[in-house]
């Protein structure tokens, strides 16, 4: 869908994003649009923009596309540039507008440097990481939810300064795992709830077999097109769980009892104590 709008006697034809072409800004794939592949009308974010105004859809942010995302843009086709040093790349975001990032997520200042959280001037950014803790990605996250990575990055998994020996435990995501991190207890975080699995059997089949606690979040029952229904978060933890039992000592997957995952638990009132005593009435399986 297409619609025109007349600034300084400039038409711009402006292209509807969507599912498979969302917006480059907020990668959101509705109310948003694109001209010419230079100038991004996004509904949501404001970080940036060269002019906001109501154009008659609503109260709009411009934004100018350049780089990369241009490219992209228009030649859809085109492979995306690939960042060959990420951690440079991240190096001016690192550890930037923490203060906020921790009053927003209700986890501490500490937590957020020990996972190098940061800011790179519009959104707030987590470095992912592959086995051997080279940094190959950087996940975005915007302060309404909207998250995506960074193009020419990849998915990887969320990483403290420092992994003691001992138990490991394996949550969704860089917040959840600041949270475990705020409670004394150190983990890695996975990119979803079904991603991440190759890379940490790499990494943990390097060093001595561990005792896992694979953290859950508490979805909601999902239906699939064919009409039968599951819990994605569940159903990944037990997939993982299965995956990691030949490279630890014990795997045991715990689900925070009433909350939507560690973090909103952490900010009820949960404490080491309590995650302790969940491990303890959950199953464990040994590897013998």
């Amino acid at each position: 869908m297409t619609q025109k709008f007349r600034e300084n006697k400039k038409v711009f034809v402006w292209c509807r994003v969507s599912k498979q072409d969302p917006c480059p800004i907020c990668d959101k794939p509705d109310y948003c649009a694109v001209s010419d592949g230079s100038i991004v009308k996004c509904m949501r974010v404001s970080e940036g923009c060269f002019k906001e105004a109501d154009d008659g859809s609503g109260h709009a942010y411009f934004h100018r596309l350049t780089g990369a995302l241009r490219v992209a843009r228009l030649d859809p086709k085109a492979a995306p540039i690939q960042v060959t040093n990420v951690e440079a790349l991240y190096s001016p975001w690192d550890a930037r507008s923490l203060p906020t990032l921790s009053v927003l997520k209700g986890v501490s200042i500490e937590s957020l440097e020990w996972i190098r959280a940061g800011h790179d001037g519009y959104a707030f950014t987590y470095p992912m990481f592959d086995p051997r803790r080279r940094m190959i990605g950087i996940r975005r996250e915007y302060s309404d939810g909207g998250r995506f990575t960074v193009e020419g990055t990849h998915n990887g998994l969320f990483m403290g300064l420092d992994l003691p020996l001992g138990k490991v435990y394996l949550p969704e995501g860089p917040t959840c795992l600041a949270a475990l991190f705020d409670l004394g207890l150190y983990g890695i975080g996975r990119p979803s709830c079904s991603g991440g699995a190759d890379m940490l059997i790499s990494f943990l089949s390097m060093g001595p077999k561990r005792d896992l606690v694979v953290v859950s979040d508490n979805d909601p029952w999902k239906t699939r097109p064919n009409g039968s229904r599951w819990k994605p978060g569940q159903q990944g933890a037990a997939n993982l769980a299965k995956a990691l039992l030949p490279v630890s000592r014990s795997v045991t997957v715990i689900k925070p009892p009433k909350h939507k995952d560690m973090r909103d638990w952490f900010l009820a009132g949960a404490t080491k104590k309590m995650v302790e005593e969940l491990e303890q009435d959950s199953a464990t399986v040994f590897n013998r």
